[in-house]
């Protein structure tokens, strides 16, 4: 066990050589002298690294812990951003362990820490926390808020009476976070309490706009007249008129549809832009004109708007628009979205449209960049001889942005036929590339590439390789 001493979270040359000592063990295991002259030595000598470097990540581990214990503010958050990074799953409960006696700033890592991770552990304590919430900081309160938002489990009576009590106070900043916390988990009793305080002299616009969109969320029928009027009043701030809308596609209210419809002829390109948002939850044949219309509109936010939804939710009949999009629009960033669009089509009409304009030396680069990346994510069997011609084309070229590109598209495919590829990879110069390697091996599963990742734990290597090799057998365990 190492002492206090040992691990000060100020003593900043210890743990930088980390990484050196791992090389350090790697080389004398390398030695001249050490015992490599038949398979038994050699097989000891694996045994041996293999033991340093576990060695090496534990005491690691153990200084990340020493100084989650004992470090100073700042220290202690640059930790947990480095055991997030390093996806140390072992050492959450470190993490929790510290949380009662942290200070504010400390308190607020570690709750966002486990939102972005997805843990609730914490809730008892958070929860416990808001009881007392007038003795909290407004920025700490916000971040329990936002934990018991995302966290599936139902809220308690105590916790619905904080909330009621932060509505009827005077905090704007409080009470904003609670609004979307009603929206989601709250009953439709609440929604003549948000439409009270919509009501409230001098409320602010931000106010007013999240309890829009919360009354969406409830969706009480009810409240789809109040929408409607909010929506369709032109004397009423774009904002509020937005939210309206928003929150009427939430609802997704057949009953609505008129009123969508007549602004869709809004001039207005902001109100039209957010009908276009809101349809996709309404019926495929209801909306489908609409998109067809709207893919037609001069305002390329729009045509961009619509592309996104169909991106989420593709429609098949105008699976040959989006391709004309793709291919014609006279935006580029229309275009990307059109070419993104046909990847979630996933049809051979739309992979035939790639392929082709990632092959045409008319594309603009900058598409055909992002057509190889496609290509090689999502499907590197169908664009394969293409691909291998540009990475063969690009490999010798220092720094170059196209090979950077398709090669980090690729680590994340699981196509079986891309191992040769990574395998490529892991010799290549740069140590980015390295990476990509490494993690394409790590996606493909199973125990075959473990020895060749295993190897760059053992080499010596840059420690960002060594990192992304200790992260792949992780994956692959």
């Amino acid at each position: 066990m190492l002492s206090r001493n040992d691990c000060h979270p100020n003593d900043s040359i210890k743990r930088s050589l980390i990484p050196l000592i791992t090389v350090v063990f790697v080389l004398l295991a390398r030695a001249p002298g050490f015992p490599q002259t038949d398979d038994g030595a050699a097989g000891e000598s694996q045994d041996q690294t293999e033991r340093s470097i576990t060695e090496a990540r534990e005491k690691q581990e153990e200084i990340w812990r020493q100084t989650l214990r004992f470090g100073i503010d700042s220290e202690v958050i640059a930790t947990i951003d480095e055991i997030q990074s390093e996806e140390i799953v072992d050492l959450y409960d470190e993490i929790a362990d510290i949380f009662e006696d942290s200070r504010s700033s400390v308190r607020e890592k570690i709750i966002d820490f486990f939102i972005e991770v997805e843990d609730f552990r914490l809730y008892p304590e958070v929860q416990r926390e808001l009881l007392f919430y007038q003795d909290v900081s407004d920025n700490l309160v916000i971040r329990y808020l936002s934990f018991i938002k995302n966290d599936e489990r139902p809220l308690t009576k105590d916790l619905w009476d904080v909330i009621t009590e932060i509505l009827q106070g005077s905090n704007n900043n409080l009470i904003a976070a609670v609004i979307p916390i009603i929206g989601e988990k709250g009953d439709p009793t609440y929604s003549d309490t948000l439409k009270e305080l919509y009501e409230k002299d001098r409320q602010s616009t931000s106010i007013k706009a999240q309890i829009l969109r919360s009354l969406g969320t409830l969706s009480v029928p009810e409240d789809r007249d109040f929408l409607e009027e909010s929506a369709t009043d032109a004397s009423e701030e774009t904002l509020l008129r937005q939210s309206a809308i928003e929150a009427l596609g939430l609802m997704a209210d057949k009953e609505s549809l008129p009123v969508l419809k007549e602004l869709v002829e809004s001039d207005e390109v902001l109100i039209r832009t957010s009908v276009m948002s809101s349809l996709s939850n309404f019926p495929r044949e209801e909306i489908s004109p609409i998109f067809s219309d709207g893919l037609k509109d001069s305002y390329w936010r729009i045509r961009q708007g619509i592309l996104r939804n169909l991106r989420d939710n593709p429609i098949p009949e105008l699976e040959p628009a989006v391709g004309f999009v793709a291919q014609r629009d006279p935006e580029r960033v229309v275009r990307l979205t059109g070419y993104e669009t046909l990847t979630a089509y996933d049809s051979d009409y739309a992979w035939s449209i790639i392929l082709e304009d990632a092959e045409s030396g008319t594309t603009p680069e900058a598409i055909r960049v992002q057509l190889y990346s496609y290509l090689a994510e999502k499907k590197f069997s169908f664009g394969k001889t293409l691909l291998l011609k540009i990475i063969e084309e690009e490999w010798e070229k220092p720094n170059s942005r196209i090979l950077d590109a398709i090669c980090k598209a690729l680590s994340e495919s699981t196509d079986p036929e891309a191992v040769p590829v990574f395998e490529r990879m892991l010799d290549h110069g740069e140590i980015t590339i390295k990476i990509y390697g490494i993690r394409g091996l790590s996606n493909q599963g199973g125990e075959s590439h473990r020895e060749r990742i295993d190897g760059f734990l053992a080499d010596g290597q840059h420690p960002a390789i060594q990192r992304a090799a200790e992260r792949a057998l992780r994956r692959i365990e």
